[in-house]
């Protein structure tokens, strides 16, 4: 049994010492198209989108607001910059989001994203009231829009 066991032991050596290494990097690899740079533009910002009704209530782990379209062109998404403000005017975080919206022209349309707000301790000024009994803190919003992908 213990000459078994050594000829295996021996066998799996000779085979570790003889097996050679290979490269495994690839050379010569072209990147593929994504669907974002062939079906869209992207165009800087305009007056002809409007942001508005922007809600984060209590205990939610989603923001949203309302995207109205006034271009000609079908609106795919935005990106945008939102900067959250406590009472007194100062800066509690700002993030830029990339927001998925499909809005037709002369369209409304509501866009959904995740909040920054990961204890769910805050909640827009201008929501719906908490309750008293739930320790909150409420926040203001700047929101920018710093891109517009468009439907080609």
């Amino acid at each position: 049994m213990k000459h078994i066991l050594l000829i295996a032991i021996a066998l799996c050596v000779i085979a570790a010492a003889s097996a050679r290494r290979q490269n495994t990097t690839r050379t010569r690899l072209q990147p593929i198209p994504t669907e974002a740079s062939a079906v869209y533009d992207t165009i800087p910002a305009d007056s002809l989108v409007v942001l508005s009704g922007y809600e984060k209530a209590l205990r939610s782990s989603r923001e949203s607001l309302l995207i109205t379209n006034l271009r000609p062109d079908t609106i795919a998404g935005i990106g945008v910059t939102v900067e959250y403000l406590d009472a007194k005017g100062r800066q509690l975080h700002k993030r830029a989001v990339e927001i998925e919206a499909e809005v037709p022209p002369a369209e409304t349309r509501i866009a959904a994203f995740e909040s920054w707000d990961k204890q769910k301790v805050w909640y827009y000024v201008l929501s719906a009231p908490a309750r008293p009994s739930a320790p909150a803190t409420p926040y203001t919003v700047n929101i920018s829009i710093d891109h517009i992908l468009l439907r080609k």
